[in-house]
């Protein structure tokens, strides 16, 4: 499967940028892209990445100024979706749910700590990295998702975020956007939210009008290709890592298979469970070592309870230490 994007979501992120002093037709030409690849419903999802990439360089907290842009209509169906929600959770549910049609390379996923309930944003699209200005404005639209739907009441501010990039000079912005409970160089890229928060009702709830809304993007999600089994299982890899090495009988399991089948299948697709694991947690640690982050650092960022056995199978996978990745990008 190619991931890809909605043409819309992508039209979004220009604007921003055209908002921003950029000539979007210009920076698409000097890309390298065809005049009508924004004339289908999909666009390539290379497209947000290249957006991302090079806007973050060119218009001061590209991110955040996206997320201040997601007002409420910007995606009919789904925005209204969201606003029509029970409250606060009920409301993430269909973000995890919808996400996929906007850009396919990514997933939302939910986990309850003892803190509350923690959401995180997982690329699943090969090479693992999330921009530092998507994760900020990903971060950022929900937080603001959660204040929007608080209306007249207290304010639903998160209790945490954490981002997988380093910490930036300035955070004054950020703390705005997001709230002061701030975190850098995380396993995860996610925000969280107290339970009761997410329980609170919102008062501009309309169940009827939520369910006939979801229902219709849901048919906007079901125009995106299927992904292929050994997709899915990468998918399922990529999300369960974000919180810790992942066992094959959890991911059999995920994709309701039983253990067996889940390496028979994997086996038909000439690859394992162990060489799937090993290809998303290097393509992980190698984001982290290529940033700066210590390989010391990484080695816990990926989950090996040892820094010794990293350095041991990083140097198996690619022939040197990791002190050396940068130098051999």
């Amino acid at each position: 499967m190619t991931h890809t994007i909605a043409t819309e979501w992508a039209k979004f992120f220009l604007e921003v940028a055209r908002q921003h002093g950029q000539d979007p037709d210009a920076w698409l030409t000097s890309r390298g892209y065809a005049a009508d690849v924004l004339a289908a419903g999909r666009a390539p999802f290379e497209l947000e990445e290249h957006i991302f990439a090079d806007m973050a360089e060119r218009v001061p907290d590209f991110g955040l100024a996206a997320a201040r842009s997601l007002v409420i209509g910007a995606f009919p169906r789904i925005d209204y979706a969201l606003m029509a929600s029970a409250n606060l959770g009920e409301a993430l549910v269909r973000i995890s749910e919808f996400s996929r049609y906007l850009n396919s390379g990514y997933r939302f996923v939910s986990r309850r700590t003892t803190g509350g309930v923690e959401l995180a944003v997982v690329r699943i699209a090969p090479g693992d990295r999330i921009l530092p200005a998507r994760a900020v404005f990903t971060i950022a639209a929900l937080t603001q998702l959660g204040r929007n739907l608080a209306a007249d009441g207290p304010t639903i501010d998160p209790v945490g975020v954490s981002f997988r990039h380093r910490e930036p000079a300035d955070l004054d912005a950020l703390r705005v956007a997001c709230g002061p409970h701030l975190r850098f160089s995380q396993p995860r890229d996610s925000v969280m939210f107290r339970q009761q928060d997410l329980e609170r009702p919102n008062p501009a709830a309309e169940p009827s009008l939520a369910k006939i809304l979801g229902d219709a993007a849901r048919d906007e999600v079901s125009v995106v290709v299927p992904e292929r089994f050994v997709e899915r299982a990468r998918a399922e890899i990529s999300i369960e890592l974000a919180f810790g090495v992942p066992a094959a009988p959890d991911i059999a399991a995920r994709l309701g298979l039983s253990l067996r089948t889940l390496h028979r299948q994997l086996a038909s697709h000439g690859t394992s469970f162990g060489d799937l694991l090993q290809e998303i947690r290097f393509e992980r640690a190698q984001a982290w070592l290529e940033e700066g982050v210590s390989a010391t650092a990484v080695a816990s960022l990926v989950f090996y309870s040892e820094v010794a056995a990293f350095f041991r199978a990083y140097r198996r996978h690619f022939g040197h230490n990791p002190s050396e990745a940068g130098r051999s990008r």
